[in-house]
C-alpha cells in the first residue's frame, strides 16, 4: 500500500527565512555570535590545563581562525586558541606521546543551552519583525 503525504507551508517558511536573513544585518549577527562565543571561550579558559598560561590566554572569539565555529546566516566566528595557542589542538586531541586533555568540546557541550538563549535574545527582535513581513 502506497501512502501519500502532502506538506504545506514550505514556501512560506522559505520566504520567512529569507526575510530573517535580510532583517538581521551581518553586523547584528556578528555581534550576537561574538557575545555567544564569549560564553564558550570563558568556559574553555576555565577547563584548559594550565602550564604557562599561554594557551588559556590565547582562547578568544575571532572573525577568522581555525578553532570551533559558531555561525548564523552565513556569518561565522571562531572560538578557541588563537595564534599564541597554536598547539591547542594537540592538547585537545592528544598526540602519540601525550594523552588528550579536551577543553574546547566540553566547553561547547556545557554552554550549548546558554549560547542558544543568548543568540535567541540577541536576534529575537529583528527575527520577529522579519517574520511579520515588515
Amino acid at each position: 500500500m502506497k501512502m501519500k503525504f502532502r506538506i504545506s507551508g514550505l514556501r512560506e517558511i522559505e520566504q520567512a527565512l529569507r526575510r530573517i536573513a535580510r532583517a538581521t544585518p551581518e553586523a547584528v549577527q556578528r555581534e550576537a555570535l561574538h557575545d555567544a562565543g564569549e560564553i564558550v571561550a570563558e568556559r574553555a579558559r576555565s577547563l584548559v590545563p594550565v602550564r604557562s598560561g599561554n594557551l588559556r590566554d590565547s582562547i578568544a572569539v575571532a572573525d577568522e581562525g581555525q578553532s570551533g565555529v559558531l555561525s548564523q546566516g552565513g556569518v561565522e566566528v571562531f572560538v578557541g586558541p588563537q595564534a599564541d595557542g597554536f598547539y591547542g589542538h594537540f592538547v585537545e586531541f592528544g598526540t602519540v606521546n601525550m594523552a588528550a586533555e579536551p577543553f574546547m568540546r566540553p566547553a561547547f557541550d556545557a554552554t550549548r543551552d546558554e549560547v542558544m538563549d543568548r543568540l535567541g535574545g540577541d536576534l529575537w527582535r529583528p527575527i520577529e519583525k522579519a517574520a511579520k513581513g515588515k
